[in-house]
């Protein structure tokens, strides 16, 4: 099963490369904005990253929920 993670955007895209700087979990990360070329997500945006690519925007209240979830999930695997 695959799924994607959540991030904030940072930095927008290096026009060379396409790659951003996205906030993961705490962790900036290069990111492949390649997929979302036609309509660009901007600083403090969130978009939705699976294998090193951004595949679409989410809303802020969506991203906060998965996260929310990841985190009751970690914390719950620990008790």
């Amino acid at each position: 099963m695959c799924f994607g993670l959540p991030g904030r955007l940072i930095e927008a895209a290096d026009a060379d490369t396409g790659l951003a700087l996205v906030d993961v979990g705490g962790r900036p990360l290069p990111v492949n904005m390649a997929l979302l070329c036609e309509d660009p997500p901007v600083c403090g945006d969130w978009v939705l990253i699976h294998a090193g690519f951004a595949l679409s925007r989410l809303a802020e209240a969506d991203a906060l929920a998965v996260l929310d979830l990841l985190d009751a999930a970690e914390h719950a695997d620990a008790d």
